[in-house]
């Protein structure tokens, strides 16, 4: 990963995947293929009509190995939450040429967010993953998420952009809700599947938050 504990990216993968590794890619696993054929089940009947069973033949591979790596589908679940956000900060460290202008990063790592969660057919499934959890639990670890990566864009701003902590923290909540809300609820009136409207919104309200707080 480039610029590993300066850039945003680094930041992010540091307190969201503190004990992954920083450079390079594991090598392909029957684990990735659990994971893989959890992600086809997800997407085509939910979570929660899910059953490990069925995870287990779609995967080609006995219901005694998957349950001596995965103790239940939660633990699925969790597994496939970590893959996602490893491969979202690995693709913000590439996509976004990192230089010293704090509001162009935070405009790039918009769109980038954007992208990545933008009709992601895991994501959604993962979105729907209440059936394996009490609400309270969910919205605990979306929280504790949403926290994380709070903290690590106010961190950078601090660090590398001389934001006040207030200020930071003010501006990052806002943007990081600000690409919630496009995952919850991907179409309204300005349509961000189309690239350049993206960008022109990203461009006009990014520095707008930053500026403006």
């Amino acid at each position: 990963m480039t610029n590993h504990g300066t850039n945003l990216a680094g930041r992010l993968h540091a307190a969201l995947l503190p004990d992954d590794r920083a450079e390079g890619e594991a090598p392909r696993s029957t684990a990735d293929l659990v994971l893989d054929a959890a992600t086809r089940r997800f997407v085509d009947v939910g979570v929660k009509a899910t059953t490990m069973s069925s995870i287990a033949a779609e995967a080609e591979i006995s219901r005694e190995w998957l349950y001596r790596h995965f103790s239940n589908k939660g633990a699925v679940v969790a597994a496939l939450v970590h893959r996602e956000l490893r491969r979202f900060i690995d693709g913000l460290a590439t996509s976004v040429e990192w230089n010293d202008d704090v509001v162009e990063m935070l405009t790039e790592t918009f769109v980038y967010c954007v992208e990545f969660f933008r009709d992601r057919p895991v994501i959604d499934g993962l979105v729907g993953q209440v059936g394996t959890m009490r609400p309270e639990e969910f919205r605990t670890r979306v929280g504790e998420i949403v926290a994380v990566a709070t903290q690590s864009c106010a961190g950078y701003l601090v660090d590398l952009g001389g934001f006040d902590a207030q200020r930071a923290a003010f501006i990052s909540e806002t943007l990081v809700r600000l690409v919630g809300s496009t995952l919850v609820v991907p179409a309204a009136q300005v349509d961000l599947h189309d690239p350049t409207v993206l960008r022109d919104f990203a461009a006009r309200v990014v520095p707008a938050v930053v500026r403006g707080c």
